[in-house]
């Protein structure tokens, strides 16, 4: 939902019609904040036998979420120019380019991917690996024999 939200929302037809209205303006980034949120709360609160699968989410997600800032930092020609000329008018580095702008902005998608999905994975994959541990260590799941060594 999240990456599907993502990626809806910044197709040229999705985007223009968010920043021309503000309710739909406001809707669009509710729904990517609230998609967001359940997603990192999911992610987050999983526990038990498949831990693997918040690791399996973050991979896919990363990817799918870097390559849209890779689309971004590496497009021949701004992806969205009449949103460039109308309503930036000045961007980071004085009259905007609109493909200065729009690099900028995947450059920071690009930073800000490993620091959170590959951290957060990391994380889990520590958490899944102990809590594996911990119950090798109790004997009450140990069978037979090996409980009584």
């Amino acid at each position: 939902m999240q990456i599907a939200g993502l990626w809806a929302w910044h197709a040229p037809p999705f985007l223009y019609r968010a920043l021309e209205s503000s309710s739909v303006h406001l809707l669009m980034n509710g729904s990517l904040f609230l998609s967001a949120f359940l997603f990192w709360w999911a992610v987050l609160h999983f526990r038990g036998e498949r831990s693997w699968q918040p690791v399996a989410a973050l991979l896919v997600t990363s990817k799918l979420y870097c390559l849209l800032a890779v689309l971004f930092v590496f497009a021949p020609r701004t992806l969205y120019p009449d949103f460039a000329s109308s309503h930036l008018g000045h961007g980071v580095g004085g009259p905007s380019t609109g493909l200065a702008d729009q690099q900028l902005a995947g450059l920071i998608m690009l930073a800000a991917c490993p620091v959170t999905y590959v951290l957060a994975g990391v994380v889990i994959a520590a958490r899944w690996l102990l809590s594996m541990e911990k119950e090798g260590d109790d004997p009450g799941s140990r069978s037979g024999a090996e409980a009584w060594t």
